[in-house]
């Protein structure tokens, strides 16, 4: 096997270059993975735009990418699980197992946690956009044969929207509102479905995005450029519970306002504003609960389970390939949300 291979690096905002890497050492427990697909997510987006994200600066040049699916090349001694040429499935969340989080079950909110194309380890983790990587084999879930890779790389962003939706509790019988028709609302929406709510309403800003949350099990879509949620909420009536998912301030308002009393708001979404003005009083006014929602847990199988069984299609939403020599038009479209909801980049 070559042990050369081509890396997306992006060097700074709006900057990336296509290198030669060396293959690394392969660690005794970790796999060889050769990229199938990997999608651009929100945050990729934002560390390619600002060289941040949330908050977050980068301290130096790193591949992104945590969307992934690949196929075995190459075994670690200790690896017995795991076969050269094995569909699999990558998780990107690396825990530690051992903090009071990791403990109680909440892996996704380590104390040491590792995750790869982010700003939040330190030193940074290259991410996927590259056509090798090492991993884990605990980050590998085997897969048949004929499974369908570029559809295995939503699975990480389902887990995203999923992890959100069961935090919500029962849904079964119950009026959801999803606020942003982006890949993570659009996914909230079909597992709200999934988890058996009565009616999923789904607002954004695009036809083109709300065309495609339809696709995927929403009832009802507004463009609340075009229709007034107010409206619908006074024909209609309030939601059991509401979802954020499009990163604006005004959508969060409208989940606390669209709400019942007692009612549950889920925030998938990581604001734009550093410091966003909400009222919060209707937290208390309403007896709200709230909660936040970051990543997976044991949902990563679960939504693999969905995709990999036919029960949750994605293929809807699927927009475009790009190869990484392609990278500045891929970013420019995934940007554009009347021409994209997910962009992937596969390996020649």
């Amino acid at each position: 096997m070559n042990t050369q291979y081509n890396a997306l690096v992006l060097t700074g905002a709006k900057n990336t270059s296509v290198e030669k890497r060396e293959m690394g050492e392969l660690k005794s427990n970790e796999v060889r993975v050769k990229l199938a697909a990997a999608g651009i997510c929100g945050t990729d987006m934002h560390y390619y735009q600002d060289f941040a994200n949330a908050g977050f600066e980068l301290q130096n040049p790193i591949v992104l990418g945590h969307e992934a699916s690949g196929v075995v090349v190459e075994v670690g001694e200790q690896v017995k699980d795991l076969s050269i040429n094995d569909k699999v499935a990558v998780t990107p969340v690396m825990n530690c197992g051992v903090c009071p989080a990791c403990q109680e079950g909440h892996s996704n909110i380590c104390s040491n946690k590792r995750f790869p194309g982010s700003a939040t380890t330190i030193p940074h983790i290259d991410g996927f956009f590259r056509d090798y990587f090492e991993i884990e084999a605990r980050c590998c879930r085997k897969l048949p044969e004929t499974t369908e890779l570029d559809r295995i790389a939503f699975v990480e962003p389902a887990a995203c929207a999923l992890h959100g939706i069961e935090s919500a509790g029962n849904l079964i019988g119950r009026k959801v509102l999803v606020t942003g028709a982006g890949p993570i609302g659009t996914l909230a929406a079909a597992m709200a479905k999934q988890n058996g709510a009565a009616c999923v309403v789904v607002t954004d800003l695009t036809n083109e995005s709300l065309h495609i949350a339809r696709m995927m099990g929403a009832d009802v879509t507004l463009n609340v450029t075009e229709s007034s949620l107010d409206e619908y909420i006074q024909e209609q009536g309030e939601f059991d519970v509401t979802i954020e998912a499009s990163g604006a301030t005004s959508a969060y308002i409208s989940c606390l306002k669209s709400v019942k009393k007692r009612g549950t708001v889920v925030q998938l979404s990581v604001l734009a504003e550093k410091e966003p003005r909400l009222p919060a009083n209707l937290i208390m006014l309403k007896e709200l609960t709230i909660k936040g929602s970051f990543q997976f847990n044991k949902e990563f199988d679960r939504a693999l389970n969905l995709i990999s069984q036919g029960m949750l299609d994605v293929t809807p939403m699927l927009s475009e390939q790009y190869t990484f020599e392609q990278a500045e038009e891929a970013f420019e479209v995934a940007k554009d949300r009347k021409k994209s909801m997910k962009v992937q980049f596969v390996s020649c």
